[in-house]
């Protein structure tokens, strides 16, 4: 008698093992059942839009009793040449970034990392056309309450009318961004220097620290 592993014998293992093979087979039939709710949903529409067809089909003697077969044929050939337009426009249209177009594809195909690599990239896009070189150091802030402390980013060293007006002239200005999209939104702040925590991070890895919302830390340097 073939008996099955032992990982499979305890209870708890064989309850753990059963979900996730059930969240497994979720997780693939997700992407046909969305695919074929789509494909009902584009047949129907056009299905509906050749009513009038339909209409005169039946008031045909002639072509009553294919009137139904006709309106599928057709809905089939609409559909098909739908789906072949689209595909040539797609084409077309990146044509021109092919291959980064299939390197993205394969990143964000990486479990785990995949989501990552969107997020960063996307966002990525958005900093570099922003002008975050900016951005001169990594710094700390005590925010928004005692013992709790946030990134910011140090540009330059406040107005000297801000000094004057404050009675300190040893301040730096920071950014202080707003997850996940660290140009899109946050504060502009000025703190006296001793209030100001020095971090071991560099731009890239404290921009990529906020843009992930703390998944990648830094950490991974060797």
């Amino acid at each position: 008698m073939v008996y099955p592993p032992d990982e499979y014998r305890s209870p708890s293992l064989v309850k753990d093992k059963s979900q996730h093979f059930f969240v497994r087979g979720l997780a693939a039939l997700f992407p046909l059942v969305v695919t074929l709710l789509i494909i009902a949903f584009v047949f129907r529409f056009i299905s509906n839009a050749l009513a009038p067809l339909l209409e005169v089909l039946n008031q045909a003697p002639y072509l009553n009793p294919l009137s139904s077969w006709l309106t599928i044929a057709i809905t089939g050939v609409l559909f098909c040449a739908l789906v072949f337009m689209i595909g040539f426009l797609s084409e077309k249209a990146s044509s021109m970034s092919r291959i980064n177009s299939h390197y993205d594809e394969f990143m964000c195909s990486i479990p785990g990392f995949g989501r990552v690599y969107q997020s960063f990239d996307e966002m990525s896009k958005v900093m570099f056309e922003s002008g975050t070189d900016s951005f001169q150091e990594v710094k700390l802030v005590e925010y928004p309450q005692q013992n709790s402390y946030v990134i910011a980013f140090k540009t330059s060293v406040p107005p000297e009318r801000i000094a004057e007006q404050i009675g300190n002239d040893d301040m730096i200005t920071l950014f202080m961004p707003m997850a996940p999209n660290p140009v899109m939104g946050g504060f502009v702040i000025h703190v006296a220097r001793e209030n100001v925590y020095d971090v071991d991070l560099t731009v890239e890895e404290g921009i990529r620290t906020i843009i992930t919302s703390g998944v990648a830390t830094g950490n991974e340097r060797s």
